[in-house]
C-alpha cells in the first residue's frame, strides 16, 4: 500500500500535469482515460517525479517496454502480462480482459497505480533509502 503522503503528493502532482482538480485525481482515476492524459503528459509526469522524489521512472517503457511482448494479432502475450503481474503486482491486470492490447494497458496507469510505483521505486533507490521529499 502506499503511503498516504505518497498519495497526497502525487495527487498533486497529477493535477498539476493534467490541469485537473485534486478532487479529479482519485486512487481509481485513469491517467488517460478518466483524467485526459495524453502521452506528452506522462513525460511531464516523469520529469516531475524525478524532481519530487529523486527517482526516475519511465511510465511509457512499463506499458509498451522490451518485456511487453504481442502475438501477431497485436494482443499482449499471457507471458508478458504474468511479468507484469508479478513486477507490479499491484497493477490491476486482471481487469485488462482477455484480449488486452498496448493501448488498452493504459489504463492500468491509474492514480494509486502511479503512487506505488512512486513508492516502489523509492524503496529501492540506491542505499535502500528514501531520498527526502522536496517542495514543487
Amino acid at each position: 500500500m502506499s503511503s498516504a503522503a505518497t498519495e497526497q503528493q502525487m495527487r498533486e502532482i497529477i493535477a498539476a500535469v493534467l490541469s485537473v482538480d485534486e478532487e479529479e485525481a482519485v486512487p481509481t482515476a485513469r491517467f488517460f482515460a478518466d483524467l485526459g492524459g495524453e502521452s506528452i503528459d506522462v513525460l511531464e509526469l516523469s520529469f516531475h517525479v524525478e524532481r519530487q522524489f529523486a527517482v526516475k521512472i519511465e511510465f511509457n517503457r512499463l506499458l509498451a517496454g522490451d518485456q511487453i511482448q504481442t502475438d501477431e494479432r497485436g494482443v499482449v502475450t499471457p507471458e508478458s502480462l504474468q511479468w507484469l503481474a508479478e513486477t507490479y503486482p499491484f497493477l490491476a491486470v486482471e481487469r485488462l480482459g482477455p484480449s488486452p492490447t498496448p493501448e488498452t494497458m493504459k489504463d492500468l496507469l491509474t492514480v494509486d497505480a502511479i503512487t506505488r510505483l512512486v513508492d516502489a521505486a523509492r524503496d529501492t533507490a540506491p542505499g535502500g533509502q528514501r531520498p527526502a521529499d522536496s517542495a514543487l
